[in-house]
């Protein structure tokens, strides 16, 4: 990986070899130029790379020279040459008595070729880093004064970031600059770059360095992207970037910022910021949801907030937490689902809403048991829901559920349905857990449970910005005969077979993730 260095000291200079006094003599009036290189030092600390990879140009860095008023050992005109740390000119230049000499330098020596300067798009490499790093140097040199000093200047911009996995994110996979523009139009005469163009991605190392041209990015573009372990964070960031110049990020990356898109601000004098956003004390990718988190908030987004009220992602809640599990546990339709979550409110109506469980008192339409105990075990209320919205007959309660908005966000979880009597049962463990503090895995019978009382779970469901369950009767999509369908009573916490299938019941849809 490339690591970031510091510029070289103006006071570590490279002498670079002329010609032996022997050589001075066979040419006359022609005089040896010899020259001193030095990177200039900026106070921000620069643009060439870092501590271990270069203090000093090293053996093999090649840089251009353009020069003017020279020739070469046989008195031919010399407009430009090279010169290998190591190996030396590949022509030697001369001054022609009595004129004075322009020397320009440039790194790396590639940049004269074209017109168009461009940097890597991958500058993970030593290799690729070093040769982003344009620089441009002029002096002057007379058959007085033949050894000129070359300060070489820094065209690019050097941005340097610095990358922290916190709070649930263990590993950085990759670290992308983006909408950049990476070519520059370069005089090699005057040093001068302008005109970026070619707009694209640059990866570089984490606590490492990328070059780019000057220039300035927009404020509503992805300017960085942070890849870890546990997903994605997005970064915007307006801001013009000056040749020669420093610029530092210092982020910390948590799972609160997975999914998100965050605007870089808070540039301090010296060209740095450090993004840290505490949107707020927990947000997590939904995926990652657990029995801890029963009563959070499920955003469109896929991420799980305290509550509606601070949910910032960009999106909007939806439902609750009610009850987390092991993959697969919560529906027979999945083998992943492993939780719960309910509508935030009941379904429009409220109190003891107009839903008939359908509108006659007759035939089977899904699994249909007597017994309590048995009908707990049902965890069907997708396939259920999926029935009874599509079998030709009129169910209210089921239909209102599949209908209900706002729409789920299904590319996270399932399509809102009507629970089963079994997952009224999980939904009543899980708040009950969390309202206690501790596992309560009590089974839903038929005899009244103060426990699983709406005044009992309620608070669960205000606390993260719901509306609490009313203290009546809740339809299930289970049936009890052909003419009653399950229902849970949250008056008395227990389950009730009583209902007549065009009694109007309360609704609470629910998902699955």
């Amino acid at each position: 990986m490339n690591k970031i260095l510091s510029l070289l000291p103006v006071a570590a200079l490279l002498m670079l070899a002329g010609c032996t006094a022997d050589e001075e003599a066979d040419t006359g009036e022609l005089v040896p130029i010899s020259l001193t290189a030095e990177i200039e030092e900026v106070t921000d600390g620069g643009t060439r790379a870092g501590t271990s990879l270069l203090n000093s140009f090293s053996n093999g860095d090649q840089f251009g020279i353009a020069l003017t008023n020279c020739v070469n050992a046989s008195g031919s005109a010399l407009s430009s040459t090279t010169y290998t740390v190591g190996t030396g000119f590949a022509a030697q230049p001369y001054i022609t008595a009595g004129s004075t000499a322009t020397v320009k330098g440039y790194y790396p020596s590639s940049a004269s070729s074209a017109t168009t300067f461009t940097v890597s798009d991958n500058q993970t490499s030593d290799a690729n880093y070093k040769a982003s790093d344009l620089m441009y140097a002029s002096a002057t040199a007379t058959k007085a004064s033949p050894s000129p000093t070359l300060t070489f200047s820094h065209k690019m911009a050097k941005i340097i970031v610095n990358v922290t996995a916190t709070s649930g994110v263990s590993s950085i996979t990759s670290v992308t600059l983006n909408n950049i523009s990476r070519a520059v139009t370069f005089n090699s005469s005057t040093g001068e770059v302008s005109s970026p163009t070619t707009s694209g991605s640059i990866t570089m190392s984490n606590n490492g360095a990328a070059l780019i041209p000057p220039q300035t990015t927009s404020a509503g573009n992805n300017f960085l992207t942070i890849v870890t372990n546990a997903g994605t964070a997005y970064y915007k960031l307006g801001k013009t970037f000056s040749g020669g110049s420093v610029y530092t990020l210092n982020i910390n990356v948590g799972l609160k910022d997975i999914g998100l898109t965050t605007t870089i601000t808070g540039w301090n004098a010296n060209g740095s910021a450090t993004v840290n956003p505490t949107v707020e004390t927990e947000v997590f990718p939904l995926s990652l949801a657990n029995s801890t988190h029963v009563g959070k908030v499920i955003c469109t987004n896929g991420h799980i907030h305290n509550t509606v009220s601070i949910v910032s992602c960009g999106g909007s809640g939806v439902a609750i937490i009610a009850y987390v599990g092991s993959a697969g546990s919560v529906d027979a339709s999945s083998t992943t689902y492993k939780g719960l979550a309910i509508a935030l409110s009941d379904v429009s109506g409220s109190v003891n809403s107009s839903k008939a469980w359908k509108s006659s008192n007759d035939g089977t339409c899904v699994s249909q048991n007597s017994n309590v105990s048995t009908a707990v075990t049902y965890k069907n209320g997708i396939a259920s829901t999926n029935t009874l919205t599509s079998d030709g007959h009129t169910h209210s309660a089921a239909s209102a559920c599949r209908s209900y908005t706002p729409a789920a966000p299904t590319s996270y979880t399932s399509d809102w349905f009507l629970p089963s009597l079994g997952q009224w049962q999980l939904i009543f463990q899980g708040l009950a857990s969390k309202k206690a503090g501790s596992s309560v895995t009590t089974a839903l019978t038929i005899s009244s449970n103060d426990t699983y009382k709406s005044s009992n779970l309620n608070s669960v469901i205000t606390d993260a910005g719901g509306t609490g369950f009313n203290a009546s009767l809740y339809w299930s999509s289970t049936e009890y005969s052909a003419s009653n369908a399950w229902a849970v009573d949250f008056n008395k916490g227990y389950a009730n077979y009583n209902g007549r299938k065009t009694y109007s019941y309360s609704v609470r849809p629910v998902l699955a993730f």
